[in-house]
């Protein structure tokens, strides 16, 4: 996915039986590319025991763009088995279709190689046919037709306490036994750590509304315990831009800044890593 062009892309779907939403970075800028022309993504997340975070869905509703018709979410949480599916599913521009079936959940573990996953990527673009590419796709679009009991759909912020107070979000995860230690010389993996094989920068914070008539609160991708980011000061007035020829339109340019832009109030509106914003 990380490799996907958004100017190629008109269609981005996935189901995935665990979600973190640091697990969405190497999709950033596709996601951001398609939320900024209108464009669908479709998505249906488990929340398995309710541990899925009231935060990760915050952050996910606030980059696709919700609310819009074209942006939807689904939240599953069974009591009786596991939501469980990994699949991402691309339709390009041109009618193409590419997806992964895989192990790998939308996970900082999942996506960045910490976890030992398997996976098939199959590609209109390499031959594969394309009736199987068009089940994936509709599997994920029947979610949201209305024939599935027990769909928790998030159409914006205002949906969400509602699944916290249900506790189908925000239930702390009960803590893993601890693995007992390896004995003989069979090589066990007891004390055998993993490494992710790929870093990708955190996603950028951002503070999104909430309900009518409550507070807002900053929404934060930052684990607990790491240093708080000194705040960036705002622009005193937010500059002109536009999009600039051959460049993709979701990039908009300055060509009147004297100076590199900073705060809040430059072009994007939204910070990067680092506390730089704009371009």
């Amino acid at each position: 996915m990380a490799s996907l062009k958004p100017e190629d892309i008109r269609h981005l779907r996935w189901q995935s039986g665990y979600f973190g939403s640091d697990g969405l970075a190497p999709m950033l800028p596709l996601i951001q590319g398609l939320a900024s022309q209108g464009l669908p993504i479709s998505c249906v997340l488990g929340s398995n025991g309710g541990e899925t975070g009231q935060k990760d869905i915050e952050v996910l509703v606030d980059l696709i763009g919700c609310p819009r018709a074209d942006a939807r979410i689904g939240i599953l949480s069974y009591t009786s088995g596991l939501f469980h599916p990994k699949v991402y599913h691309v339709t390009r521009q041109d009618g193409s279709r590419t997806a992964y079936v895989g192990s790998a959940n939308l996970t900082l573990a999942g996506v960045t190689g910490l976890n030992v996953e398997v996976g098939v990527i199959l590609d209109t673009h390499d031959g594969d046919p394309v009736p199987p590419l068009d089940e994936i796709s509709a599997s994920i679009d029947s979610w949201f037709d209305g024939t599935r009991p027990n769909v928790e759909t998030v159409r914006s912020l205002t949906d969400i306490p509602p699944l916290v107070a249900k506790g189908v979000l925000g239930v702390p995860p009960a803590p893993r036994r601890p693995r007992p230690a390896s004995s003989g010389s069979g090589g066990g993996a007891a004390g055998i750590g993993l490494k992710p094989l790929v870093k990708f920068p955190p996603l950028p914070s951002k503070s999104t509304a909430t309900a009518p008539g409550s507070p807002a609160t900053p929404v934060s991708t930052k684990s607990p315990g790491t240093a708080p980011v000194a705040p960036v000061a705002p622009a005193a007035v937010a500059l002109p831009s536009a999009p600039l020829s051959p460049f993709p339109p979701y990039i908009l340019l300055a060509p009147g800044a004297a100076a590199p832009t900073s705060g809040t109030a430059a072009l994007t509106g939204s910070t990067l890593p680092g506390g730089a914003t704009g371009l």
